[in-house]
């Protein structure tokens, strides 16, 4: 391993360790590990190996360095080995730290009879992550299947809490699929404020409660695989999920939707040009709209960092888009 402190996967921001092929990962970077490889091994390889420090916040108050004065109710988070900052909040905020973490996805390998698959570090240490794939690989129509997952996720720096969700990973193209187990943004997820403590026994063992329940959207899945789709109604689909984001979406815009790169991506993608797109069951379907959507989020919109990438797929504006776009799917395939 090379003794750097986080690989460049594309800024230098973030590290990544994972299992199986580099093909099968949608960036293709990072530390591959060995199959066998446990939580420990992965945690090493990804350098979840630091700690979160805290300093009291101070400034220049014009009297002399010796004389800086302390901002009251407020702290510096910062990386234990590069010393970078992660964050600036308040004295209540609780730190999910590395050793914590670790030990909360080493209690939900247990309780979900799971496999570790991928971890890793993002925006310098404010964010870490790690993917345990659960159960088999489930077959969604022909030769399409899905591989059910579960992401623990948290960012230290105040821009995100702490969350457990499940997820699925579509091998035939790298994406992550979302879906609601229920009403409401977050159904399913098991989300930790920094205000509250941080307990890996308690997550591990809600996360436990609801696999039963996430292991049923595999037949929403199928349900819009069996749901056709023209391109009228395509093109209808796509321009309201990516309309409904506007601050007023009925207000006139400078520029069409239409004319969006998303709105032109998504359709091409599900016209044929998407990965596994023209498989049975895929091909015109609800099924193949929405995975239309999830690569264009994952593969080809525009992203400053890697970091942030990861972020706007797993908790951010992408997974939102991905959520409006499942949620508008079925609207299609239960009045079909």
């Amino acid at each position: 391993m090379s003794d750097m402190l986080a690989t460049d996967l594309e800024t230098g921001d973030a590290s990544f360790a994972f299992k199986g092929p580099r093909s099968g990962i949608w960036h293709e970077k990072g530390q591959q590990c060995a199959d066998d490889a446990d939580v420990a091994t992965m945690a090493q390889q990804a350098y979840w190996n630091f700690r979160i420090m805290a300093n009291k916040m101070r400034y220049n108050n014009g009297a002399g360095s010796a004389n800086a004065a302390t901002v009251e109710g407020y702290k510096v988070l910062f990386h234990s080995i590069t010393k970078k900052q992660i964050g600036v909040v308040g004295e209540g905020f609780n730190v999910a730290q590395p050793e914590a973490s670790q030990d909360l996805v080493e209690r939900l390998v247990q309780v979900l009879d799971g496999n570790i698959d991928t971890m890793g570090v993002t925006h310098d240490g404010a964010g870490l992550f790690a993917g345990i794939i659960v159960g088999e690989s489930i077959r969604i129509c022909g030769t399409d299947i899905i591989r059910p997952r579960a992401m623990f996720h948290t960012k230290n720096d105040g821009t995100a809490r702490s969350r457990v969700k499940f997820v699925v990973t579509r091998p035939v193209c790298n994406n992550t699929v979302q879906a609601a187990l229920g009403e409401g943004k977050h159904a399913g997820d098991m989300v930790v404020s920094h205000r509250s403590v941080f307990d890996p026994v308690r997550i591990a063992s809600e996360m436990a409660l609801q696999v039963a329940e996430w292991q049923a959207t595999a037949e929403k899945f199928r349900m819009l695989s069996q749901t056709p789709v023209s391109m009228p109604t395509a093109q209808e689909l796509v321009y309201n999920v990516f309309n409904s984001r506007r601050v007023d979406p009925t207000a006139e815009s400078k520029r069409d939707i239409r004319n969006s790169a998303g709105y032109i991506k998504v359709l091409g993608l599900f016209a044929g040009a998407g990965r596994g797109a023209t498989l049975p069951g895929v091909k015109g379907t609800a099924w193949g709209l929405f995975n239309g959507f999830t690569e264009y989020l994952e593969h080809h919109a525009t992203a400053k960092t890697l970091s942030h990438r990861f972020d706007s797929n797993l908790d951010g504006t992408a997974a939102e888009i991905k959520d409006d776009a499942f949620r508008a799917l079925m609207s299609v395939a239960l009045t079909a």
